[in-house]
């Protein structure tokens, strides 16, 4: 999925918390997107990591260090992280506890 080749023919957007993406022509098979793919919600361990975070701009290739959780507020609002890459659809994102986060030298 890092490959420009494949990402070139990949309209990819998100809105409301929800990964889409769509083609014209599948430059992978159907399957291989849905699961090579993530809407991956990222909670940074300190302020180190998210100034890290921060940085990523299209292009980069990045490595990510942590944990899947789950998240609860107070007032009774969560998210769960799915714990499958075989799943699609709402509930099938990652949330990520960052401990280490780095961008790959261009």
């Amino acid at each position: 999925m890092s490959d420009s080749a494949v990402l070139d023919k990949i309209r990819i957007s998100q809105r409301n918390r929800f990964y889409h993406w769509s083609v014209n022509e599948y430059p992978i098979p159907h399957r291989d997107i849905e699961t090579h793919s993530a809407n991956m919600h990222l909670a940074p361990a300190d302020e180190s990591i998210a100034s890290s975070m921060r940085k990523v701009r299209p292009g980069h290739i990045i490595n990510i260090d942590g944990y899947l959780v789950g998240i609860e507020r107070s007032n009774g609002w969560n998210i769960q992280s799915s714990l499958t890459r075989d799943d699609t659809g709402p509930g099938a994102c990652e949330v990520i506890w960052v401990k280490g986060f780095s961008i790959e030298p261009d």
